[in-house]
């Protein structure tokens, strides 16, 4: 019976088996030719696979059934979308408005492409009117509060979404939305007033256990986040978006035993579900530093679906490690121009050049001869890397590529082994923290977490001025002159930390690092510098801990003392943050009079998941969805404002 075809094609579907998937969809029409529901499966297995062709000619069949024509016809249009043709695709989305006016998706549809040009006040009309249809009215809503959500427009989202709250028939995942809304105001209480009110009503949707989880993640409650995933799981062990979830969840778990549980369990049941598979596990690989694994995940998850802007910026990530800058340049432009209505939505500059991996690039391209130097290094085993690239970091110090992939080849040779020994502390046990004026409540929340946790530990709290006061009191003018010169408080931030780590030794967190238990075995002997590694090798600076005047921080603090005093424009995080300390390790190892085993010996380089048992990094804070946050200024991003 075509029921039982339909089914079978499904399951096939799942099982990322799509010529299966077809001959059921086909034998279901066979039996009952006059049922739409094959069709519309056939014509978007053909989308899946790009055959464009015979997805048309299937379609085409329905369109000389009236009652079948508007769906016919809109499928028309998501096969010209799915194929890059966006022109042909608005075209037709506008036929059927006219054609069939009863049929409001259609209007939906067109504010979808408007969306994609970037004219976001066409699809806000297309999307009003769609409003004033009971049956639209909730995703119309919905989708209105989506875009002011984008553009950080809470308020008028939080509006919106309410309207959409009002019907009957709204979902659990718009609750979650006005949830995520909430929380991106400061109004943290609120949010989970709203989940729970949800979770009455829904009896605890999977949607919306998938948000709870999230926010607990982004606010660095990383525990409860992880046992409150694993129990989601087993009451939907199906639902595809609270996979995803648990595995952001597990990831820095650091039982690898069971993040490939996680992945062994997932549930996709569509093409672009498997692709979101096989980016997992390239990110997974990644984590490992296997990066030719990575990258054939990646590229099988492309090839799944091209238009993952996330994967194309995984796969960047990938080859710029693997000095395949070409590549770099590629995905980057691709995932750029996929990004760049909602970037545009944000007053964000939609160019390959102002992000994160176009400014690293860049550092990569910008001497041709230290580049061509580097691209052989890079195709030997990772312990015979390593000395021509301390050589580079001798002679270069200033060159941040050659500091990555020298820190990258002692993690890949497995020669970062700082293990915990018995005996006192050698690092100093003061934690210091630094806000530039008085902090918002969110941000004096996560502060506090540092004293609850370690209370048998001196605890500072610096200041725009009292932190001058220190540094004038401790070091030369220059030193000082350049903190006044700093831009941003991040700036100011990053020039601070290395000055009372070098002058006074102990461990500095940023302010949107949760501390989530006591540090002492971070902190054990022998170690005399912790910090941790990053996605690019390179060592962050939101955690850091040395004995006084120790030589990478001594490094670090010349470096950035000197670039600012001369007006660098670099990227913060190039000038004074991550990208500064790594030059700063590589050519601490590169000069220092001891043997590079022995100075190993006393760097503890966590990796992510290693740091992530003791400190929750980069927690939501209300203060990064406005114009403070330094990403903002540096690329020149619009005021926040309405849309």
């Amino acid at each position: 019976s075509w029921p039982a075809q339909l089914g079978l094609g499904l399951c096939a579907r799942c099982r990322n088996q799509y010529e299966v998937a077809i001959m059921h969809f086909m034998l279901a029409i066979r039996n009952a030719p006059q049922v739409p529901e094959p069709w519309f499966e056939l014509a978007a297995e053909y989308r899946g696979a790009e055959r464009w062709s015979e997805a048309r000619a299937t379609l085409r069949i329905l369109l000389q059934n009236p009652e079948k024509a508007p769906a016919a016809l809109l499928h028309l249009g998501y096969t010209a979308r799915a194929e890059g043709r966006r022109d042909e695709a608005l075209e037709i989305f506008r036929e059927g408005a006219e054609k069939f006016p009863h049929f409001a998706q259609f209007m939906l549809e067109i504010a979808n492409e408007a969306q994609n040009e970037g004219d976001f006040a066409e699809a806000m009309v297309w999307l009003r009117r769609c409003a004033q249809v009971d049956e639209m009215a909730v995703q119309a809503w919905r989708q209105l509060g989506d875009i002011a959500a984008t553009a950080m427009n809470f308020e008028d989202a939080l509006e919106m979404y309410r309207n959409a709250a009002e019907r009957p028939d709204a979902p659990p995942g718009l609750f979650a939305a006005i949830a995520q809304v909430l929380t991106d105001l400061g109004r943290l209480d609120e949010a989970w007033q709203e989940l729970d009110a949800a979770d009455r009503r829904f009896d605890h949707h999977p949607d919306l256990a998938q948000k709870r989880i999230f926010l607990l993640r982004r606010a660095g409650f990383r525990r409860e986040a992880l046992a409150l995933a694993r129990e989601a799981l087993k009451a939907a062990p199906t639902h595809f978006s609270l996979w995803c979830e648990w595995f952001e969840t597990e990831r820095f778990s650091g039982d690898f035993q069971s993040i490939e549980t996680c992945v062994e369990q997932a549930p996709p049941s569509s093409r672009f579900e498997h692709a979101l598979v096989q980016n997992v596990r390239g990110q997974i690989a990644a984590q490992r530093w296997e990066l030719d694994a990575a990258e054939a995940a990646y590229q099988e998850a492309l090839r799944l679906h091209p238009t993952l802007d996330g994967v194309h910026i995984s796969q960047a990530m990938v080859s710029l490690l693997k000095c395949d800058t070409e590549s770099v340049f590629r995905h980057l432009k691709i995932a750029t121009e996929l990004q760049a209505p909602k970037k545009k939505l944000q007053g964000l500059p939609a160019r390959p050049s102002q992000t994160h991996i176009g400014q690293l690039v860049d550092e990569f391209v910008l001497d041709a001869e230290l580049l061509e130097a580097l691209v052989p290094i890079q195709t030997l085993p990772a312990a015979e890397r390593i000395a021509p690239l301390l050589g580079m970091a001798r002679v270069h110090p200033d060159h941040t590529p050659a500091a990555m992939l020298l820190l990258l080849a002692i993690r890949q040779a497995g020669w970062f082994k700082c293990l915990p020994g018995a005996g006192e502390s050698l690092i100093p046990g003061a934690i210091v923290q630094f806000w530039a004026d008085a902090p918002p409540q969110d941000v004096k929340e996560l502060m506090q977490s540092w004293r609850l946790n370690n209370p048998h530990r001196p605890y500072y709290l610096f200041n725009e001025n009292s932190a001058a006061g220190f540094l004038q009191s401790r070091y030369p003018a220059a030193v000082l002159q350049a903190y006044r010169s700093a831009r941003e408080p991040a700036l100011q931030a990053d020039l601070f930390r290395l000055a009372w780590l070098y002058s006074e030794g102990g461990c500095y967190a940023d302010a949107d690092d949760r501390c989530m238990d006591k540090i002492d075995d971070l902190l054990a002997p022998p170690a005399r510098f912790v910090a941790c590694q990053e996605e690019f090798a390179t060592l962050g600076n939101n955690f850091l801990a040395a004995v006084p005047r120790h030589p990478v921080i001594e490094c670090a603090l010349k470096f950035a003392v000197t670039a600012i005093n001369r007006g660098d424009h670099d990227m913060i995080w190039l000038g004074t943050g991550p990208g500064l300390l790594t030059r700063a390790c590589a050519h601490a190892l590169a000069t220092s009079p001891q043997p590079l085993e022995a100075m190993l010996a006393e760097l503890r380089i966590l990796s992510r998941h290693e740091l992530e048992q003791i400190v929750a990094a980069h927690c939501a804070a209300r203060y990064k969805t406005t114009n403070r946050h330094w990403v903002r200024s540096y690329f020149g991003a619009r005021q926040l404002g309405k849309i």
